[in-house]
């Protein structure tokens, strides 16, 4: 069991000469140990040329990583792939300029998106189940709207958002990862991966709200993930945004 406190402990010790005089001898002939999330090494005292302490010198700086919290990364991409190219904007076609009440003019009443998520806390090599069991990563996701409110974090420049991570409802996962359904707002993603999403009805937040009957120049939707990680103890939260930017294009007239 746990008492709470971090211990030193010694990974590798100097043998070889004097220190054979006290073989494995962690208090005197250390050379890498850690304690919590610090990892020490004797590297560098002298040129590294062996094959075998540049493999040592590798492993501290992985096992480096692997007890540090980093921030999730989250894109919007062009298709349900984890290859798949960064998408920063996208059209979307309109029958008309304008729009009557009731008229749907949009020609996709629901539209479809793919985002690619990693967190590379979830691969971290834990140093205690408890930890890992406490790790979680959630996404939500937010529309340009006037009659929406300030979302803190988002990337808006103060634009008003609204949450739409209900009407989303479903992320369809790549591969074999199947559906992950909303759950009190968010997603509670398992995996690093690629997903897809449809907004429906989103010609709704691309009509201009001036009074006027037309569309939005722009309409941006954003994408938050958040990823919570518990390292000896203590909880890391953070934060990462991704927005894609929608501009309207009108269909052409054919003689």
């Amino acid at each position: 069991m746990s008492d709470g406190k971090t211990d030193v402990v010694v990974w590798y010790c100097l043998r070889d000469g004097i220190y054979d005089y006290s073989p494995n001898d962690v208090r005197n002939n250390y050379y890498f140990y850690s304690k919590g999330n610090v990892i020490y090494t004797g590297a560098g005292h002298s040129t590294v040329s062996g094959e075998e302490e540049i493999k040592l010198f590798i492993n501290a700086m992985v096992a480096a990583a692997n007890v540090t919290a980093v921030e999730p990364e989250i894109h919007f991409v062009k298709s349900r792939n984890p290859a798949a190219e960064i998408e920063t904007s996208r059209y979307y076609m309109t029958d008309q300029s304008s729009w009557t009440s009731g008229e749907n003019n949009t020609l996709e009443k629901d539209m479809t998106y793919y985002i690619n998520v990693r967190d590379y806390n979830m691969i971290s090599a834990d140093l205690s189940q408890e930890d890992l069991d406490n790790q979680k990563m959630t996404v939500e996701f937010f529309i340009e709207d006037e009659k929406g409110a300030i979302a803190d974090g988002c990337p808006s420049d103060g634009k008003k958002v609204r949450n739409i991570t209900s009407e989303i409802g479903t992320l369809t996962g790549y591969g074999n990862i199947g559906s992950v359904n909303v759950s009190g707002g968010k997603f509670y993603l398992s995996q690093n991966s690629a997903y897809e999403l449809k907004i429906p009805n989103i010609e709704k937040y691309l009509r201009s709200q001036t009074g006027n009957n037309g569309y939005k120049d722009s309409c941006k939707v954003y994408a938050k993930v958040t990823s919570t990680v518990s390292l000896y103890g203590k909880t890391y939260a953070s934060t990462s945004w991704a927005s894609i930017n929608l501009k309207q294009r009108q269909l052409f007239e054919m003689d």
